[in-house]
């Protein structure tokens, strides 16, 4: 079987994101591109007063584009704007305080689309690492609740979708998705 090779965009939406911003830019574009191309990366730093807009400029690579609201407009309409902003095959949104873990992150979570588990959208979830204190044992707890019921129930898989590391879409869905303001 042929692999489609398909054109991505990612999409980020920031606000004083500078603490982890260039990391997340450096693991994007060290993926590996087996079955799709990184066009570009946009990242939207909604009005930030922090140096997110500089750590984005010093990361060199021609596909990267900030650009950046004068006024703060909040998540939904930077992830709107985001979306009218890209022209690709699929688009995936990160959130600006996300790290991909791996080189494959990209491919794990396109391959539902390319195998036709998922046509129109894919998301991956983040793993909460074990922690001491009493709230991360808490985040832990739920993490595990959700993931048992996740794996036992396969309605909830078709129909809950839980994730901040990582939603694709294809063409067909983010032209037409707005999130209400």
């Amino acid at each position: 079987n042929i692999i489609p090779v398909m054109d991505l965009s990612i999409i980020i939406p920031a606000y004083n994101e500078e603490q982890n911003i260039g990391y997340l830019l450096r693991r994007l574009l060290a993926q590996r591109e087996t079955f799709f191309s990184i066009e570009k990366i946009i990242v939207l730093s909604d009005a930030s007063c922090d140096a997110t807009d500089r750590e984005v400029q010093n990361v060199l690579d021609n596909r990267i584009q900030l650009v950046r609201n004068a006024k703060r407009e909040g998540q939904a309409v930077c992830q709107n704007i985001l979306f009218q902003r890209a022209n690709t095959d699929v688009v995936v949104l990160f959130e600006g305080d996300t790290l991909p873990q791996g080189k494959n992150f990209l491919a794990n979570l396109l391959e539902p689309m390319v195998s036709g588990k998922f046509t129109e959208v894919a998301y991956s979830n983040v793993v909460p690492v074990a922690s001491p204190s009493t709230i991360g044992k808490a985040v832990l707890l739920q993490y595990s609740i959700y993931h048992s019921l996740y794996i036992a129930d396969s309605n909830l898989k078709k129909n809950f979708s839980s994730g901040r590391s990582g939603r694709a879409f294809t063409k067909t869905v983010y032209t037409k998705l707005r999130w209400p303001k």
